[in-house]
Order: C-alpha cells, then sequence, then structure tokens
C-alpha cells in the first residue's frame, strides 16, 4: 500500500483509499500485538491494577464512540441509558476497564449487520460508604451463539464459534478470554446471554471503591509550558510522541537513548524539566540505567522529577525494575492521550511544576 502511494502521489483518491488501508491493518495489527501482550500479562499472574480516579460513564461513552468510528458506515443504531446515580466519579483502572469494554463493544459492532442496535443500559446496583458495584449490560441484535459455546468455549483463548468467523470478521479469538481474566481481577463477574441469529447480552457487574475528599486531583486542560525530556531511540516513536506532546502544548527536548537523555538532563540548569518520559530499551544506554544516573546526581530536582518508563510491553519482574531504577511509574505503548494526562495528574507533585497538580 505504502508502495502504490509512492507510485501515485499525484492520485490524491488513490494515495487516501490506501492511507486508509494502511490505517485499517496497522489498527488490527495493533490490536492482535496487544492482545498476545495482555494474554501474557495475565499468564504471568502480572497485572498491575491502578487505583486512579475517573468516571465510569463518561468512560463508557468514550469507549462506545471510539469503537464505533473503527467501523464507519455500518448502519447501527446505538442506545445508551444511565442512571443518574451513576454519574459519579470513582476509583478504579480506568486502562484495563476500557479494554473490558473495547472489547465488548468492538464484538457487538463487528457480529451486528447494517439495521441493528447496539444498546449500553449502566446501573448501581448497590452502595455503601466506601464502595459501589455498577451493573453495564451491552447488548447487540447480531450474530449470536449457542448456549453450549458460552457454556464450553466462550472465554477460552483463540475461540471463536464458527470456522469461518476469523476470516470474515478478522478477530483473533483472545478478546473475551482477556475480559474475563480483567473482570475477575477486578473482583466482578460477566455473564452471556444470546441467542443464534437474534443477537446477544453481556453483563458485567464491577466494584469500585469511592473516592476520598482529600485525595481528589485537579483536572489537567492541557500541557501548556510543561517541559518534558523524552528519550526514544526509535525516531518513528519520537516523532508521534513529540508531536502528541506539542499539540497539548508541551515543550519537549528529545534524546536519541538514554546516555544523551542523561547528559540534556545533567547540563541543563536545575529545574529545567518538569517530566521525563524514558523509553526502556535503548542501545549506548538504557532507560533504567539512565534513570539510576540521573537520580545519582546530586542536586534536588533529580530526586524529585517524575521519571516515567515508556514500554511496549511488561513482562513478570519488570515492574520490580522499574521501581527499582527509581522510575515513578510506567506507560504503555503505543500513547494514549488520557492515560497520559491520567498519570501526570496522578504523580506530578513538584509545586513549580506548570501542572499544578495536588
Amino acid at each position: 500500500m505504502a508502495h502504490i502511494i509512492e507510485s501515485n502521489p499525484a492520485d490524491t483518491a488513490k494515495v487516501l483509499e490506501n492511507v486508509e488501508k494502511i490505517e485499517k491493518s496497522a489498527s488490527a495489527l495493533l490490536s492482535l500485538a496487544n492482545n498476545v501482550l495482555d494474554m501474557n500479562e495475565m499468564q504471568s499472574g502480572n497485572i498491575q491494577m491502578e487505583k486512579i480516579p475517573f468516571r465510569l460513564v463518561a468512560l463508557c461513552r468514550e469507549t462506545m464512540e471510539n469503537s464505533r468510528n473503527l467501523f464507519p458506515d455500518n448502519g447501527l443504531e446505538f442506545s445508551f441509558q444511565v442512571q443518574a446515580a451513576c454519574e459519579q466519579e470513582l476509583i478504579g483502572s480506568p486502562y484495563h476497564i476500557k479494554k473490558i469494554l473495547f472489547n465488548l463493544y468492538t464484538n457487538a459492532i463487528r457480529y451486528t449487520q447494517a439495521g441493528g442496535l447496539v444498546a449500553t443500559q449502566i446501573t448501581l446496583l448497590r452502595e455503601t460508604e466506601t464502595q459501589v458495584v455498577f451493573q453495564i449490560r451491552i447488548s447487540d441484535t447480531g450474530e449470536g451463539m449457542s448456549q453450549e459455546f458460552i457454556d464450553t468455549q466462550l472465554f477460552e483463548p483463540f475461540t471463536q464459534e464458527k470456522e469461518s468467523a476469523r476470516t470474515k470478521y478478522q478477530g483473533s479469538g483472545l478478546g473475551m478470554a482477556i475480559v474475563k481474566g480483567l473482570v475477575d481481577r477486578m473482583g466482578g463477574t460477566i455473564t452471556a446471554e444470546s441467542q443464534l441469529h437474534k443477537g446477544s447480552t453481556f453483563t458485567l457487574e464491577l466494584p469500585f471503591e469511592k473516592p476520598k475528599v482529600a485525595a481528589q486531583q485537579k483536572k489537567l486542560a492541557s500541557l501548556s509550558g510543561v517541559n518534558i525530556l523524552l528519550a526514544d531511540d526509535n525516531t518513528l516513536n519520537l516523532e508521534i510522541a513529540e508531536y502528541m506532546l506539542t499539540e497539548a502544548g508541551a515543550v519537549v527536548t528529545k534524546a536519541e537513548n538514554g546516555k544523551a537523555a542523561l547528559e540534556l538532563f545533567k547540563n541543563a540548569p536545575e529545574n529545567s524539566f518538569d517530566i521525563i518520559l524514558m523509553d526502556v530499551m535503548m542501545p549506548e544506554m538504557d532507560g533504567l540505567t539512565a534513570t539510576r544516573r540521573i537520580r545519582s546526581l546530586n542536586r534536588p530536582d533529580a530526586e524529585r522529577i517524575p521519571i516515567f518508563a515508556v514500554t511496549a510491553g511488561i513482562f513478570p519482574g519488570d515492574i520490580e525494575k522499574i521501581k527499582a531504577a527509581g522510575m515513578t511509574a510506567y506507560l504503555p505503548k503505543p500513547l494514549v492521550w488520557e492515560e497520559l494526562i491520567a498519570v501526570l495528574e496522578r504523580y506530578c507533585e513538584k509545586a513549580d511544576c506548570p501542572l499544578q497538580c495536588v
């Protein structure tokens, strides 16, 4: 597809057509790679659930719209019903909740024909002083499944009911296994009801903590004025991350490896940088070594600056290594704006940082 574009640069229609195909193919490949990494993470027992503030209704609505946009012109109708009591801030792991919802929504959309309906219902089941339990029902009028498949194979990896399903719908067969693993890890439940050719309904029951008023954080509208040191040996990754960050108003200084990042930090005046985003695997000097060297510098900003590991996959023992090196937290590749903001809000504690987090 890239070769076709290079050979026909003046044919705008052909260029746009192939750019769209590249985007879809890249998205499918990224989804498969992420699913394999997620399965590895669950099988290793190394899932790291965050506990940060978020709003479930907004997350559901956003994930539904993002999933819907992956299948343009599908001719489906969407409904979204929410109890008023559900519009509240919660404490949980929105990154993993989004994974659950994304798998459920994309399945519902993928397996429903034009003219069908994808419906969402969110209700408050029970509430205490410290915890709430919500029910999320996602229904469709699509292909449906047999009861035998639901009972024996639905939540097993690499399973799809029809032999032709993977070719026709381009699924990996990993999504529901990932959903079940994450729901179990959160202490929740998931059930499925379905009839062949009539549709399916998935019902989630998830518990969440209530936020303590004193622990609530300010929301960020942008990264305006934030100075970020960005280290990555992959020039494409650098370009993408720099674009995201500068679009949000940040001032970005790039380093092609850990050694360059160390030198830039060491030679810059104190408090020149507010945040460091550090790739883990780099030549010359890896991100863990660079972080240890920065933390050992005899200057106050070296001790307190948030340093985030940016990595494509977390494997058993990696979290301990990241913490031991002095890194603040980790961010998965590819960077997602909402997740980046959530992490920055949680960890940026410098009094003079433009983020003004509390």
